[in-house]
């Protein structure tokens, strides 16, 4: 008896407005279907969707940081500061590693859409496949062609435009290729998606190291927390649209349970003492880096038995979660060129 469906990932779809309009015409009207879409915070769930909501990665981000001290950003953005990083910069590095991903992890992706803006408008431009990167690095949201986000994908290429004039040719090439209604714009949305979660889950929130609680599937680690205003609000709205979304702390895809972020989230009061406890750590077992550090300390925190009894099971997992970690990271090694050392 299949009670209800969950679909992953419909982003990557072509057409997943489509598919789902599909999906309920089979399933029939009061078939409870949620979708695993991931919402900037600031971007709503179209309203036309045939779905009772999301799987509740934006309930999960509400719950969470309704539990972060916002007292505590400064000191905690001083910690990192202080070794090393520059949490400013957080933004701009945002923008380089989605460039990254596109043009290196997802380069055959690239490649292919270049292919069909040239099939489309019968051009070419050398920096055609710059000029994409660029663009997607300045979208917020995982796909843009919801009918609620119609002004994201002009807006987006008039800000590269202007920081970046020297692609306005190409974008130009794209913006034809888009209007000429071909294959080109599923493409690039697609791409889009991967893009976001190459560069974001699977890369910066490794290297975010303020509060890590924050860097969760559906987050925004430079908002440093939810008030009790803004998530009675958020509550209110959802309720009111969609009072069959789901809401959830954890699921497969969490990179932590809710437990060991709820812990983390603690630290949030005690910036001053925290950084204290590192001190003495850091003296006990270096890490690669100290930005590194602060961030393995956090998770490392966020797992300690509370009677203080490591098992060998624990110790293996932590050393694990540290390699992957790191490599995710991308900065001292990674996947394809992993430091055996």
């Amino acid at each position: 008896l299949v009670d209800g469906i969950r679909i992953d990932h419909p982003d990557g779809l072509s057409d997943p407005a489509g598919y789902l309009g599909w999906l309920r015409e089979l399933t029939g009207p009061d078939a409870w279907i949620v979708i695993e879409k991931i919402l900037a915070v600031d971007e709503a769930l179209d309203i036309s969707l045939p779905v009772a909501g999301t799987t509740g990665y934006d309930a999960l981000r509400e719950a969470g940081g309704l539990f972060v001290d916002p007292t505590g950003v400064e000191s905690l953005t001083a910690l990192v500061d202080s070794a090393g990083g520059d949490y400013s910069a957080t933004e701009e590095q945002a923008h380089t590693l989605k460039v990254q991903a596109v043009t290196d992890t997802l380069a055959s992706e690239l490649g292919r859409l270049e292919r069909a803006v040239v099939a489309a408008t019968g051009r070419d431009h050398d920096r055609l496949g710059d000029a994409i990167a660029v663009l997607l690095s300045h979208t917020g949201v995982y796909r843009s062609d919801y009918p609620a986000l119609s002004t994201v994908l002009p807006v987006a290429i008039a800000e590269t435009a202007s920081s970046q004039p020297e692609l306005a040719d190409p974008l130009q090439l794209l913006a034809a290729a888009l209007d000429a209604g071909s294959e080109v714009a599923t493409r690039l949305q697609q791409l889009c998606g991967a893009a976001t979660a190459k560069s974001m889950e699977d890369c910066l929130f490794y290297r975010d190291a303020r509060l890590v609680s924050l860097n969760e599937v559906g987050g925004e680690p430079e908002r440093f927390g939810v008030s009790a205003a803004e998530f009675h609000q958020r509550a209110s709205v959802r309720a009111h649209l969609w009072p069959s979304a789901m809401t959830t702390l954890t699921t497969h895809d969490t990179k932590r349970g809710e437990d060991v972020r709820a812990r983390i989230g603690v630290l949030s009061q005690v910036p001053s003492l925290w950084s204290g406890l590192l001190r003495g750590w850091e003296q006990t077992a270096s890490p690669p880096d100290p930005v590194t550090g602060l961030f393995l300390w956090q998770n490392v925190f966020g797992v300690w038995p509370a009677d203080g009894t490591v098992s060998a099971e624990l110790r293996q997992r932590v050393h694990d979660y540290a390699e992957k970690a790191i490599r995710e990271a991308a900065l001292h090694t990674t996947w394809n060129d992993p430091d055996e050392e």
